[in-house]
């Protein structure tokens, strides 16, 4: 019995030992095949990683890439901008360039055409000028003319006169004045045409005809006192010959 018991206990032992022996190799097994599996799983963690971290590094340059293109095209389109702007200034400077000295040169076209506008309207005002002073210029030698052929009138009647013996004296005064107006008259009409070209020259022609007035106003008065004096001429050869009849008269003894 207590063999029995023995063999048993050796048979259990046996049998336990057995069993811990294959747990152990099962054990052994299985932590062989967790290590490999765990490091197969590292493994491929690493792999992914490293593939992830490629994957970023790709990103990342073509990220940069793409802003380096970017700032390439920006900076291209800021230099043909200011390109392009440089030269849109240059033509809008030689635009207005331009512009100015077409608008100089129309200026200056338009101050010619002015200038042309006024010798022409200068030289008709010359022209009607030189008609008008020239018209007046013959009434005047008229007027004079015809104080010279009665002054003519008057000295044949005074020398007649003075035949039958007429006091003449003051006639003759009278007339001699008149004769000097007359030369006087005579003289500043000659003057006139001169005068007159001189007003023409000048630029300013409204205020260049005061001179021509007065050389003519001047010729007038000298006319209107030839007149006067011969006028008194007259009358006092007519004084005379009233008072000659009247002595005359009055000297006859009636019959």
């Amino acid at each position: 019995m207590y063999h029995m018991n023995t063999r048993k206990k050796i048979f259990l032992f046996a049998l336990a030992s057995f069993l811990a022996l294959q747990a152990e190799g099962a054990y052994a097994e299985e932590t062989t095949g967790t290590s490999g599996t765990v490091a197969g799983a590292t493994s491929s963690l690493q792999m992914k990683k490293q593939e992830e971290a490629r994957r970023l590094l790709e990103r990342k340059n073509t990220i940069q890439n793409n802003l380096q293109e970017k700032r390439t095209d920006i900076k291209s389109n800021i230099l043909e901008k200011r390109a392009s702007s440089s030269e849109t200034r240059i033509k809008v400077k030689a635009n207005i360039e331009g512009k100015r000295a077409s608008s100089t040169e129309k200026r200056a076209e338009l101050q010619e055409r002015r200038q042309e506008n006024v010798e022409k309207i200068k030289t008709q005002v010359r022209e009607r000028m030189r008609k008008f002073i020239g018209v007046i210029i013959e009434r005047l030698e008229a007027a004079v003319l015809r104080m010279e052929k009665l002054i003519e009138r008057i000295s044949s009647r005074i020398e007649k006169l003075k035949e039958k013996g007429v006091d003449t004296l003051k006639a003759e005064e009278y007339l001699e004045a008149a004769k000097t107006d007359v030369g006087q008259a005579r003289t500043i009409i000659e003057g006139i045409p001169a005068a007159l070209e001189d007003a023409l020259l000048s630029e300013e022609l409204r205020g260049s005809f005061e001179g021509i007035r007065e050389l003519i106003q001047n010729v007038k008065e000298e006319v209107r006192s030839a007149h006067e004096n011969i006028k008194n001429a007259v009358k006092t050869l007519k004084d005379e010959l009233r008072l000659r009849s009247n002595t005359e008269a009055t000297s006859t003894p009636a019959n």
